[in-house]
């Protein structure tokens, strides 16, 4: 038996669209093709939201947009790359490069 419920994320809607228009600049650079990724950016921007600020499981990530865990995973480190080419005043993005930059120190050990 399954529960569906609604939940509301604490972020403004411009730091979501903000993070989806870092996602769709990688995928521009890498010279992607539209309509050819499991979501689109906005949906993966608030995926990765929601495993950064609530903590959520990737494996009920990937159940909630319908895609593999592995897939989830690679959206993850997409978004680090994304991240990782930002170079404005951390206090504009809040608590998405905050979260990375942690998560990028004890991933890979990086001083940035």
């Amino acid at each position: 038996m399954s529960v569906t419920y609604t939940s509301v994320l604490p972020v403004r809607n411009e730091t979501v669209d903000f993070l989806a228009g870092l996602l769709a600049a990688e995928r521009l650079r890498r010279g992607t093709r539209a309509n050819t990724r499991s979501l689109p950016v906005h949906d993966q921007a608030v995926l990765i939201l929601r495993w950064f600020l609530d903590g959520t499981r990737m494996s009920q990530l990937a159940r909630d947009n319908a895609i593999g865990k592995s897939t989830a995973y690679a959206l993850l480190k997409t978004t680090f790359r994304a991240l990782r080419n930002v170079s404005v005043d951390p206090w504009r993005i809040g608590r998405i490069v905050a979260a990375a930059m942690v998560l990028l120190h004890f991933d890979h050990a990086r001083t940035t």
